[in-house]
């Protein structure tokens, strides 16, 4: 489904942060993405987006090149990806309902689609009874969930999360993850960029260490192994 092929990106300044890298995501995989921060763990993110190109390599997902996509066809890849930002990015004074359903607005669909999809990812998030309710009146937690609401309401097949346990409670954290592993057991290929390595402990898991600009890929074992 998703292939990284001796991919290397070094910016602007001079700072190389991956370098030949290779890994592999199959459909329905559970991934965690772990590193320190600023190992390149968002950056990966940003070039699955098209908001990053690769300096070499290719990065491939269902067997296309996506460096060789369109601009008209980028916007169809970002449906086909769910984000979740570390800092929800809700517009305060909108509603829930109204901010989940800015994807589905940008894309054209019509008023009926869009009522139907974002009922739909409320009710997976536990927050169709706030759907109304403005976006600065939440909890941080609420805020969270509002968020995933509105990167799996364009019904993506790969979810990316970016620290989902930044800023908030254990309490919080917890409901954070289950809801993402309850997403994974309908299908979806979940990946999980943080930094604390033992963030999945326990649970069957792909891991991919990100160090020195290298990848080293396994299960929970081997981050133990790893860090030990």
């Amino acid at each position: 489904m998703l292939q990284f092929t001796n991919v290397s990106k070094t910016f602007s300044n001079g700072y190389l942060v991956l370098s030949a890298v290779n890994f592999s995501i199959a459909v329905g995989e559970w991934v965690l993405l772990t590193g320190p921060s600023g190992s390149g763990k968002t950056t990966i993110f940003k070039l699955l987006l098209r908001l990053l190109s690769p300096s070499s390599g290719n990065i491939s997902i269902k067997q296309r090149n996506i460096a060789h996509l369109t601009k008209k066809e980028i916007p169809y890849l970002r449906r086909y990806i769910g984000m979740v930002s570390q800092n929800p990015l809700l517009l305060p004074h909108e509603t829930i309902f109204e901010n989940v359903a800015i994807p589905l607005i940008v894309a054209g669909y019509c008023s009926e689609y869009i009522k139907i999809r974002v009922t739909a990812a409320l009710k997976k998030v536990g927050l169709l009874n706030k759907s109304h309710v403005l976006a600065l009146d939440l909890s941080s937690g609420e805020q969270k969930r509002a968020e995933v609401a509105r990167a799996i309401v364009t019904t993506p097949q790969i979810l990316l999360v970016d620290e989902p346990t930044a800023n908030v409670d254990a309490t919080t954290a917890i409901e954070m993850l289950d809801l993402f592993k309850t997403l994974h057991r309908l299908g979806m290929t979940v990946i999980i960029a943080t930094h604390e390595p033992n963030l999945l402990n326990g649970q069957q898991t792909k891991t991919l260490i990100i160090h020195s600009g290298k990848i080293l890929q396994g299960d929970h074992h081997v981050v133990e192994s790893f860090i030990s």
